[in-house]
């Protein structure tokens, strides 16, 4: 779930330029007097990698390498709310807190990273592993992944898949040669 107002941005590696079809699942909020209201996404309410507003999820990426594919911006590019399918999805006008996810969940079970790998060693590149955070209540799910994504990924960590709610944060990760005691002296 997006809300409006929130800001997005989609990055990728680009190995060859052309057409390619990006699509996005899941809704758009808002939270008005009367509760909280989801709309599905739409292409509409995206910039491309050309900076255009889109008109379907298929776009023409020009270039390669590391660049913004999809993005949207303190509520744009808007499009009139009356183009949107809104639905009451809550009563409530207060914020919950709820599970934010992010990547593609690798199913089946993965080796958990032990205490001795966390305290001691490095984990093996070309091997997944999943890691399990207990945490007291936090209070933004999401602000809590997004910074943890980003400390891993300057130590050279790839995230495959995350989701947290209030109670754990749960990580998906590739192997990495790099020491894990480094990592956890940075949180």
């Amino acid at each position: 779930m997006l809300g409006w107002d929130e800001s997005f941005t989609m990055q990728a590696n680009v190995t060859s330029p052309g057409p390619q079809r990006i699509a996005l699942r899941g809704y758009i909020t808002e939270r008005r007097p009367d509760g909280l209201y989801a709309a599905p996404l739409l292409p509409q309410l995206f910039y491309g990698a050309d900076g255009s507003q889109l008109t379907s999820w298929r776009q023409y990426i020009p270039g390669t390498g590391a660049q913004t594919i999809l993005s949207r911006s303190g509520g744009q590019p808007s499009i009139p709310k009356e183009e949107l399918y809104w639905r009451r999805i809550g009563n409530t006008v207060s914020a919950p807190v709820g599970v934010y996810s992010v990547g593609q969940r690798i199913p089946g079970s993965l080796a958990p990273l032990s205490q001795a790998t966390l305290s001691m060693g490095a984990t093996e590149k070309g091997k997944f592993y999943e890691l399990h955070i207990d945490t007291d209540g936090i209070p933004d799910p999401r602000k809590a992944v997004e910074t943890l994504i980003a400390g891993l990924r300057t130590q050279g960590v790839e995230t495959v898949w995350a989701s947290a709610d209030a109670k754990s944060i749960r990580l998906q990760i590739a192997g990495s040669p790099m020491s894990w005691p480094v990592v956890l002296s940075l949180s």
